[in-house]
């Protein structure tokens, strides 16, 4: 799960997305699926891989100003 992430957030610039906009475009269908990417977002959070803006968006923290 956490490749796909990566895959997805680095395959355009400054791409930002949602839970919901991860789960569609990420094919996510079961529970089981989408409790895997939740816990992975928290996971790359955690890490300071991602960051998750004001409006829930999440985005790759190497293309923001921080």
């Amino acid at each position: 799960m956490r490749d796909r992430i990566l895959e997805y957030f680095r395959s355009l610039p400054y791409r930002k997305a949602d839970v919901s906009k991860l789960k569609d475009d990420l094919h996510i269908q079961t529970s089981s699926s989408f409790t895997a990417l939740v816990k992975e977002l928290n996971n790359l959070i955690d890490e300071a891989i991602l960051i998750e803006g004001e409006n829930h968006e999440y985005t790759l923290i190497e293309n923001t100003n921080f």
